[in-house]
């Protein structure tokens, strides 16, 4: 899951998430294209809002990529 939200309450969770994706079905090749992709919309950025948008997209890639290996080590 990458951005959203969650309440938690003593009777139930409940997420709005922008995406979620059962982790267990993501390969690393995936990710690390995921990763590709981010990087190359950071550098083709026109302007400053579509740049700060692009960078945010890039961390989060590099958090599943990171998640991803850590995981998988276990």
């Amino acid at each position: 899951m990458a951005g959203g939200f969650a309440e938690v309450t003593p009777q139930r969770c409940t997420v709005l998430a922008d995406e979620a994706v059962p982790f267990e079905s993501v390969t690393a090749e995936q990710l690390a294209e995921r990763e590709r992709t981010a990087e190359r919309e950071v550098a083709d950025s026109a302007d400053g809002a579509a740049k700060a948008a692009a960078e945010k997209n890039l961390a989060i890639a590099r958090d599943l990529r990171r998640a991803q290996a850590y995981y998988a080590s276990r």
